[in-house]
């Protein structure tokens, strides 16, 4: 695997010329975080996009976005085990390690299997419980997202063998 730094502006340019309408990609002017976005290649194919934001030792996973055409493919969850191995070198004050989801999305199952059913709790603030705002408008009334976080040392102990398996990861 490989992952590509990319500017904001890059991926808002990704964004519009995909069409990729179910992103609110956003850039954070009020509450700002250490926000960087990636590409991830499979070989030299682009496969899918993330950001990662940190604030306060707690870095976010947000605006995953895998190509229709990767989907069902084990991506999500190999994107997870890539972040897990690298955050330190990003983030060297990361101690907490979180992803925010709507109830009824895919990536559930994913975040369920890495963090842990007992790390994933309701999140009905907005900014979250750790400050970092995940909506790009303001949400609708009575919203719930999953919220999964944990202690990154925990994470990477759970899915070690997984991570391990990964091999190098080329930034």
């Amino acid at each position: 695997m490989r992952l590509k730094e990319i500017s904001y502006s890059k991926i808002k340019e990704r964004q519009e010329k995909y069409n990729i309408t179910e992103l609110n990609i956003f850039w954070e002017k009020d509450n700002p975080t250490n926000m960087r976005f990636f590409e991830m290649y499979d070989k030299d194919e682009l496969v899918m996009f993330f950001r990662l934001r940190s604030k306060h030792g707690i870095t976010m996973i947000g605006n995953v976005f895998t190509f229709p055409q990767h989907r069902r493919k084990g991506y999500s969850k190999i994107m997870h085990y890539c972040i897990i191995k690298i955050v330190k070198d990003l983030y060297p004050k990361t101690e907490i390690l979180a992803t925010q989801t709507e109830t009824d999305n895919i990536n559930n199952i994913t975040a369920t299997r890495i963090w842990g059913e007992k790390n994933r709790r309701e999140e009905t603030n907005e900014p979250n419980r750790f400050g970092i705002i995940d909506w790009a408008y303001e949400p609708p009334k009575g919203f719930v997202d999953y919220i999964y976080y944990d202690d990154l040392s925990n994470i990477y102990e759970r899915n070690k063998k997984e991570i391990t398996e990964l091999g190098d990861i080329k930034i």
